[in-house]
C-alpha cells in the first residue's frame, strides 16, 4: 500500500535511521465491503506556509491519480483539508486521465500551484504528462489557469511522447529555476533546468 512515511528528524540525510520510518499519511480502512475511497498516497509536494505544513499527494483510487491536501502543526499528525474523500482537483478537460501535485511558488499575494496531468486521448496516458499553472490564496481552493492544455511539454518530443513532469520550480536570486524531467526524440528521459526571470517580484 503506497502511504508517506517519516524517519525520525536527524541532521543530514545519511543519519536517517531505516528502522525509525513510520506512515504518517495513509489510506483509511474502508466503511464498508464496496467503499470506494484512495487506495493509497504517494509522491508528496511539502510546504511551510502560513503557520502549518501543507502536503499535497497523489491519491489512487481505483487506478486513477487525483491530488489530495493534508495539513499538520508537527509534521507528524496529518489531517485532510475538508472531506477525506475530496480532491482538490477534477479529472477534467486535457488532465481528464490524471492529474498530480508538482510543486508550490509563494508570491506576496498567494500561490502559484504547479501540477501535472494527462488526457484519455494521449499514448500512455500513464506516463506521457503535460504541466499546468493554477493559482490559490488559502493554499486549498484552486483556480486553474491552463484550463485548455498544458503550460509546458517537452521541446524535444518523439512522435508519441511530449512528457514534462515531476517539475520543481524555485526562485533563485533573480531568476525563477525549473527541474522536470523531460522526453528526447529517441523515447529517453533527462532531467533538465529551465532559467527564467523571476516571476514573484
Amino acid at each position: 500500500i503506497w502511504s508517506i512515511i517519516k524517519f525520525d528528524d536527524a541532521d543530514s540525510p545519511d543519519k536517517f535511521l531505516p528502522a525509525s520510518a513510520k506512515p504518517v499519511i495513509q489510506p483509511l480502512p474502508k466503511a464498508y465491503e464496496r467503499d470506494i475511497r484512495p487506495d493509497g498516497y504517494k509522491d508528496p509536494v511539502i510546504l511551510q506556509a502560513q503557520g502549518a505544513y501543507h502536503c499535497y499527494v497523489i491519491g489512487t483510487m481505483r487506478r486513477t491519480e487525483r491530488i489530495y491536501h493534508f495539513t499538520s502543526q508537527d509534521g507528524e499528525q496529518w489531517r485532510p483539508v475538508g472531506d477525506h474523500l475530496d480532491s482538490i482537483m477534477d479529472l477534467e478537460g486535457w488532465h481528464d486521465f490524471y492529474v498530480r501535485p508538482s510543486s508550490v511558488l509563494p508570491f506576496k499575494f498567494g500561490y502559484l500551484f504547479i501540477y501535472e496531468g494527462s488526457n484519455t486521448g494521449w499514448h500512455d496516458p500513464v506516463y506521457n504528462m503535460g504541466t499546468g499553472i493554477a493559482f490559490t490564496f488559502d493554499l486549498h481552493k484552486i483556480r486553474e489557469l491552463t484550463i485548455d492544455g498544458p503550460l509546458a511539454v517537452s521541446s524535444t518530443p518523439s512522435p508519441r511522447f511530449h512528457v514534462f513532469r515531476y517539475s520543481h520550480w524555485m526562485n533563485v536570486g533573480d531568476e525563477l529555476w525549473v527541474y522536470a524531467e523531460v522526453v528526447c526524440p529517441n523515447e529517453s528521459h533527462e532531467i533538465r533546468l529551465f532559467r527564467l526571470p523571476e516571476l514573484t517580484r
